[in-house]
């Protein structure tokens, strides 16, 4: 009489041993892989965005767009809101007909012929946010189209600057991870952004203000907030963030623990965080660059760097 062949229970023991031991080898190489594919989509839809805006200027006499949310009411005298950082994406798609109009000019919509893709901006990966306020609320509640995620953003400082005056296009940034780990639903940023309180045209100016009657010191502002009140993480992969050049060449940028070089070394460099914690975190609000004419200019979106001090 012939016998059933079956598994001892030792035996059984032994291959679940084994699958565990290869599955311990297998699965931080496959969250490695998992990692680096959305590091590689991540630094690919950078450099998209960085390209359309390239071939924006090439349109508008090599001019780059406008960085900061234009004030319709005040024409024909050019006015901006200050400290106005969130821009429809796309313009229109809430109610609220100044701001269709105004948010139409800014950057991320008029650079859209050009991308002809709405999800370039984003990092589909990281936490979305909404804006907290009245209008964009009530847009949230009843959207006239789909609102889209914007994760990456505009090195403001060159809004409506000529491509010819940059100084260094293969180290300035033009596009980076402005927000950290984040996007935001339906809105994207200048970061950092011209903050023009005057009137006539905005333009990034290295020794003095952007606007001739604009006042105050904060002129060149730049939005990273601290993790007590909200604010992301800046290792966006690794330790480091993506950062698109105005030559539109892309990298990956180590921030480590931040930029703790003494002047004027620290302004060589496009890690302008001064101290980042061990996550990376911004655990101390200071940041790299030059007071000129007592405005603090934040040296590794300054047009006219050179970055070799």
């Amino acid at each position: 009489m012939q016998r059933n062949k079956a598994f001892t229970l030792i035996e059984l023991l032994v291959v679940i041993a084994i699958i565990a031991i290869l599955a311990a080898i297998l699965f931080p190489v496959f969250a490695q892989a998992k990692e680096a594919a959305k590091k590689a989509s991540a630094i690919s839809s950078a450099k998209q965005t960085g390209t359309g805006i390239i071939l924006y200027t090439a349109d508008f006499d090599d001019f780059f767009p406008t960085g900061s949310v234009p004030n319709s009411s005040a024409l024909p005298t050019i006015r901006y809101y200050p400290d106005d950082d969130s821009v429809q994406n796309p313009a229109g798609w809430f109610a609220s007909v100044p701001m269709q109009n105004e948010h139409a000019v800014v950057w991320n919509n008029t650079v859209q012929p050009y991308l002809k893709n709405w999800q370039i901006l984003d990092v589909p990966a990281f936490e979305r946010r909404r804006i907290n306020a009245a209008a964009w609320t009530a847009g949230y509640a009843a959207p006239l189209r789909q609102p889209e995620g914007a994760h990456f953003t505009f090195n403001g400082f060159l809004q409506n600057y000529s491509t010819t005056g940059v100084a260094a296009p293969s180290t300035l940034p033009l596009i980076w991870e402005g927000m950290g780990k984040i996007s935001r639903l339906g809105a994207s940023m200048s970061n950092p952004r011209l903050n023009c309180n005057g009137t006539g045209p905005c333009v990034y100016n290295p020794a003095g203000q952007p606007q001739p009657d604009a006042t105050g010191g904060g002129m060149y502002r730049v939005t990273y907030p601290m993790r007590t009140v909200g604010g992301p993480s800046f290792w966006t992969f690794s330790q480091g963030s993506i950062f698109v050049a105005t030559d539109t060449s892309a990298r990956m940028v180590n921030l480590g623990n931040g930029n703790r070089m003494s002047f004027p070394a620290s302004t060589n460099t496009v890690n302008f965080f001064n101290s980042l914690d061990s996550q990376g975190y911004i655990d101390l609000f200071a940041i790299r660059g030059r007071f000129v004419n007592g405005i603090l200019f934040i040296a590794a979106f300054s047009p006219d760097n050179t970055f070799q001090n």
